[in-house]
């Protein structure tokens, strides 16, 4: 017996020990999925600056004629500081952009603002009402609004599960929005009387500025309460219209025609932010590597011209950069959030600029010696300040052409931030600030 109870005690502390073991190693493996996670994000967020790190690395490399003087040396080594570089600056800085806080400051804060006044005003509503609008519609609207709530806050306190990238992408940002909104719209069923007509008043003023489809519809529906223009009703009469269950339905419908729309427009702004990312870095690859092709192929005496063609990009660029920021202070409009699109097109202009500033000379070069009977001219003597002086002039007048092209697409998206300033709510409780999804 003896022997059975000491040989017991002496198996729990190797048990305690291999219990402590397997959670030490449940939680390092937690650590590396999150960070494995996080890491990702900052990856993707970091491929914005990638080409231009590949571009900047192998020019010094290759012009510097350092480590070596083979060009595939030069644009090896280069390649690997610009990865290198681009890794170590993702990792350690970007991936914060993981959490929703730091994804989008601006449009947390405004979500953190707007649930808690959402939460204060479901508080104020589960207060017992000495007049009670339907009790059991107003406490199952009540909770609804509630349940929304909670999947915001948790979502804002990152304790819900989704993709990594919803929040760098901001596409998290739009869905909560339009869960705020549904939660929103919701308490206008429990919404006490007095306050019935001033929203019904702000929405009205909202669907005859915008372009909503059901405008014209729900407009009239609205209006037939108000009465007619030459004989109104009195703020009285309408809200005790509006303080029945259809035109409490009314207003839900109105104000979930009139969130939808708006963040709809929102979506819009993520969806061009997102694709002219992808723009961005695609091309930039894109030129990189025809970069050092060009390096690794061209003879000793093209590295001149190579330079001159840098050159060239550079100009393009710098006009493009110029006529994109004189374009965007031109057609500013209003406090209206657009997910970083505005950067994502101010990044990408100059690298298309520069691009076609290098094509520009390169075609018009070519195309002034088709029909003659002078020998081709080489690429030698197309990049050579000497023959060619006006390529700069060329390569600043080509810098402009992208800019010109996507004017239809600032000219869109300031048609979407005119209707978003329309469309904005004037009332306190209702859904309608411009700042990021309101």
């Amino acid at each position: 017996m003896g022997e059975t109870v000491t040989t017991s005690a002496a198996s729990r502390p190797q048990e305690r020990s291999t219990e402590g073991a397997q959670e030490r190693s449940a939680e390092g493996v937690a650590w590396l999925t999150t960070f494995s996670r996080r890491a990702s994000v900052g990856l993707v967020a970091g491929l914005a600056i990638l080409p231009g790190a590949l571009a900047v690395f192998i020019t010094f490399f290759y012009l510097g004629d350092w480590p070596t003087e083979n060009p595939f040396d030069q644009v090896f080594y280069g390649v690997i500081v610009a990865v290198g570089g681009w890794l170590v600056f993702s990792v350690v800085f970007l991936r914060g952009l993981s959490d929703v806080q730091n994804g989008d400051s601006a449009a947390y804060d405004e979500l953190v603002m707007r649930a808690a006044t959402l939460k204060a005003r479901i508080d104020v509503l589960g207060a017992p009402d000495p007049v009670p609008v339907a009790a059991e519609t107003r406490e199952k609207a009540r909770l609804e609004a509630e349940k929304l709530w909670r999947g915001v806050d948790d979502a804002l306190q990152n304790k819900s599960h989704g993709s990594a990238m919803r929040w760098a992408a901001a596409s998290g940002y739009t869905s909560l929005w339009r869960q705020l909104h549904r939660a929103e719209e919701a308490l206008l069923a429990s919404e006490r009387k007095e306050s019935l007509y001033a929203e019904a008043v702000d929405d009205e003023a909202r669907l005859t500025l915008t372009k909503v489809d059901e405008a014209k519809n729900l407009g009239n529906e609205l209006r037939r309460i108000f009465g007619d223009p030459k004989d109104p009703h009195s703020p009285t009469q309408i809200a005790s219209e509006l303080d029945t269950p259809e035109g409490r339905a009314l207003l839900r419908k109105i104000r979930c025609v009139l969130n939808s729309y708006r963040d709809d427009l929102f979506q819009r702004f993520v969806r061009i932010r997102n694709a002219m990312f992808a723009t961005l870095v695609y091309v930039g690859l894109v030129f990189d590597g025809l970069l050092a092709l060009a390096m690794v192929v061209a003879p000793p005496e093209f590295k001149k011209a190579i330079a001159v063609a840098i050159a060239y990009f550079l100009v393009g660029a710098l006009v493009g950069l110029f006529a994109e920021l004189y374009g965007a202070s031109k057609g500013q409009r209003g406090a209206v959030h657009d997910y970083g699109l505005a950067l994502v097109r101010l990044l990408t202009i100059p690298v298309l600029s520069g691009i076609a500033a290098v094509l520009g000379v390169l075609f018009t070069r070519l195309g002034a010696g088709v029909g003659t009977t002078e020998s081709p001219v080489t690429l030698d003597q197309i990049f050579s300040l000497q023959n060619y002086p006006l390529g700069i002039v060329v390569a600043a007048i080509f810098g402009l052409t992208p800019g010109l092209l996507l004017e239809r697409l600032r000219a869109q998206t300031n048609e979407y931030k005119d209707e978003l300033m329309k469309s904005a709510a004037g009332t306190p409780g209702a859904s309608g600030s411009t700042t990021a999804g309101g």
